[in-house]
């Protein structure tokens, strides 16, 4: 589950990274070169809680790419909280 918000996030900024205006910030920084799986670094970033938003306010359709900002970091809040939550009470359950 955790996996597929992932991607589905990182899709969303590797496609709104290609429609970054040149001369501006990247939305996704350069980490080793592949846009994609730059997109998919920047994401896993973010749900460990480092993130990096240099470039959305000067982005093209920067409310729209805030508005995702936000359900990512919700969305993968409330995944790793169920993911404790669930392996705290298989614990209990094997005690």
């Amino acid at each position: 589950m955790l996996a597929l918000i992932l991607f589905a996030f990182s899709n969303f900024f590797f496609i709104m990274n290609k429609n970054t205006l040149k001369g501006k910030t990247p939305l996704v920084p350069t980490y080793i070169g592949n846009n994609v799986i730059d997109s998919v670094i920047q994401m896993w970033r973010l749900a460990l809680g480092e993130f990096d938003d240099e470039g959305f306010a000067d982005a093209k359709y920067s409310p729209l790419i805030y508005l995702f900002f936000f359900f990512a970091t919700f969305i993968v809040l409330v995944t790793f909280m169920n993911m404790l939550i669930a392996i705290m009470s298989n614990t209990f359950a094997t005690v």
